[in-house]
C-alpha cells in the first residue's frame, strides 16, 4: 500500500522530469526498505541523473543516499561507498540536516556489513553528536542499535546489550516495526551466546513477528542472517525442538508490551505474571475481503509472498499489503498466528472470488 501512489503517479508522469525523480527516489526508498533490492537500485540510479538534468539538487542527493543503502544491502560495497561520498558532498553543500543524519545511519550501516566495525561505531557517533541534545528518536534508535551490532561483533556484550536497550525503548515508543525487530533480534543474538537459551527463543519468536510485518529479516543479509541461524541453532539443540519452537510461537504470540518489558528487563522467562498471557486472534472472518481470504489460505499453505503474487497475478507489493491488513483485522502478528487460527473454526476462509 505504501508503494502504490508511486507507482500510479509514474504513469502520469512517464516522461523524464523533476516529478518523476522525486516519484523514483521515493520508491526506491521504499523499496530498499522493503527488501527489494533490484528495483530499488534500478529506480535511485534512474532518479540521480534525472533530478540532477532538472535541478532537483535534493532529490538528488536523497537518491544517492538510499543508493548507497540499497548497495549496502546487496554487498555491493564499493560501490555503495561512492555513492555515500557523494551523496556526503551533495547533502553537505545543501546543508541538508535530516538527510545527513540518514546519511550517518547508512553509512554506519555500510561499514558494519563490511566488517569495519569500529568505522561504524565512529560514524554512528558521529551522527549522535550531530543529534546533539535534540529529543529526536528515530535516527537516534537506529544509530544506537547499528552500534549494538558493531558492538556485538566485537564481543563487547554488554556495552551492546545496553546500546540495544536504548534503541529498543525509542524504537517501542514510536511504532516502528523494524527498528524493535532489530533490537529484539540483536538481545537474542546476545543472549544466544551466553547460553540462556529460553530467553533467545521467545526473542527471536518475537523479532520474526516484526520482521514478517516488515517483509525481509535483516535486511536479507547474509552476515547477520548467519548470526541469527547460529542462535537459532544453538538453541533448539540445547532446548530441544518441541521446547524451542513453544517459546518461539510464544514470543510471537505475547502482547507486544509484555515482550517488550520483558526484554528491557533481562527477563530469562517470558510468563503470563509479566503482563498478559499470549495474545488471542479476533475471531471476525466477516471482516475479510475475498481477495485477503485467497491470500490469507496460500500464506497458510506456505506460499512465501512472490508465489503468492504470482499465482494471483498481483504484485508482491500488492500482497505484502494485503497481509498487514489481514494481520490488523484479525489482530495477529505471525503467520504461525494465522495458521492456528484458521485450523479453528473458520471454513469460510476457502478461497472465493476476487474482491
Amino acid at each position: 500500500q505504501t508503494c502504490a501512489l508511486p507507482i500510479s503517479m509514474l504513469m502520469l508522469f512517464a516522461a523524464p522530469s523533476a516529478q518523476r525523480s522525486w516519484l523514483l527516489m521515493t520508491r526506491g526508498t521504499l523499496a530498499t526498505l522493503q527488501g527489494e533490492l533490484a528495483e530499488a537500485v534500478a529506480d535511485l540510479q534512474a532518479c540521480i541523473p534525472m533530478a540532477a538534468e532538472h535541478g532537483e539538487d535534493l532529490a538528488c542527493a536523497l537518491g544517492c543516499s538510499y543508493l548507497c543503502l540499497a548497495l549496502a544491502f546487496c554487498g555491493r560495497h564499493a560501490e555503495a561507498a561512492a555513492a555515500g561520498s557523494e551523496a556526503a558532498d551533495r547533502l553537505g553543500a545543501l546543508d541538508y540536516f535530516p538527510g545527513l543524519v540518514s546519511l550517518d545511519i547508512h553509512l554506519g550501516y555500510l561499514h558494519l556489513l563490511g566488517g569495519e566495525l569500529s568505522q561504524a561505531i565512529e560514524r554512528c557517533a558521529q551522527g549522535l553528536a550531530r543529534l546533539g541534545d535534540s529529543q529526536e528518536r528515530w535516527a537516534r534508535g537506529y544509530l544506537q542499535v547499528i552500534t549494538a551490532l558493531a558492538l556485538f561483533l566485537q564481543g563487547e556484550d554488554e556495552a551492546s546489550a545496553a546500546a540495544a536497550r536504548q534503541s529498543l525503548t525509542m524504537k517501542h515508543e514510536l511504532g516502528d516495526t523494524v527498528g524493535m525487530a532489530y533490537c529484539l533480534e540483536q538481545l537474542g543474538m546476545l543472549a544466544a551466546r551466553h547460553q540462556r537459551c529460553e530467553r533467545t527463543a521467545w526473542l527471536l519468536g518475537a523479532a520474526d513477528a516484526l520482521w514478517e510485518r516488515a517483509g525481509t529479516r535483516l535486511g536479507g543479509n547474509a552476515i547477520l542472517e548467519e548470526f541469527h541461524a547460529h542462535a537459532a541453532k544453538l538453541a533448539r539443540d540445547t532446548l530441544g525442538a518441541g521446547r524451542y519452537d513453544a517459546l518461539f510461537r510464544g514470543g510471537a504470540g505475547y502482547p507486544l508490551d509484555v515482550v517488550i518489558r520483558q526484554a528491557l528487563a533481562d527477563a530469562d522467562e517470558l510468563t503470563a505474571a509479566a503482563g498478559g498471557g499470549p495474545r488471542q486472534p479476533r475471531r471476525s472472518p466477516g471482516l475479510l475481503t475475498s481477495r485477503e481470504k485467497q491470500v490469507a489460505t496460500l500464506v497458510a499453505q506456505g506460499l512465501p509472498n512472490r508465489d503468492i503474487a504470482q499465482q494471483l497475478g498481483i504484485s508482491k507489493r500488492t500482497v505484502d499489503a494485503h497481509i498487514d491488513h489481514i494481520f490488523a483485522k484479525l489482530g495477529i502478528s505471525s503467520r504461525v498466528q494465522l495458521v492456528t487460527w484458521l485450523n479453528g473454526d473458520h471454513g469460510d476462509l476457502h478461497p472465493g472470488p476476487p474482491a
